[in-house]
């Protein structure tokens, strides 16, 4: 039981350095950061993120999409987590049909974008699925 509790403390510890390096290493980004740096988003960002979203679901076809604005965002770099990376966020909610023919109900999609190539670590988050990628 103590093993176990000293691993997590050092696990915690290990998280927490990570992410407090993370929160220098952007400060020192956003303070020496211009519109470029985030670079553009793309114009067909929407038919990306809807095709892959299709890609998942039962009955494509029966998909509804809600669309928030996309705006500027921080996230971490996959092979370096303590580095940041500027570039945009888009977030849809999507609902469709399930094998039985009801909708389901919205879920909420995350995209990042990083010099117009979506980006993303595999994972699903408070913001809903991640598509991943291998950019």
């Amino acid at each position: 039981m103590k093993r176990i509790f000293t691993l997590l403390v050092v696990f915690l510890c290990s998280c927490s350095a990570t992410q407090i390096e993370y929160q220098n290493n952007l400060k020192v980004l956003l303070q020496n950061s211009t519109n470029e740096d985030y670079g553009t988003l793309p114009k067909e960002y929407k038919a990306i993120t809807e095709t892959g979203i299709k890609m998942l679901l039962k009955d494509p076809d029966s998909a509804k999409f809600i669309w928030s604005e996309p705006y500027r965002c921080n996230f971490p770099a996959k092979d370096s987590p303590a580095t940041p990376l500027l570039g945009w966020c888009t977030k849809v909610k999507y609902n469709a049909k399930n094998s039985f023919g009801g909708y389901v109900g919205y879920k909420l999609h995350e995209t990042r974008w990083y010099k117009g190539d979506i980006y993303s670590v595999c994972s699903q988050t408070q913001n809903g699925l991640i598509f991943c990628s291998s950019k």
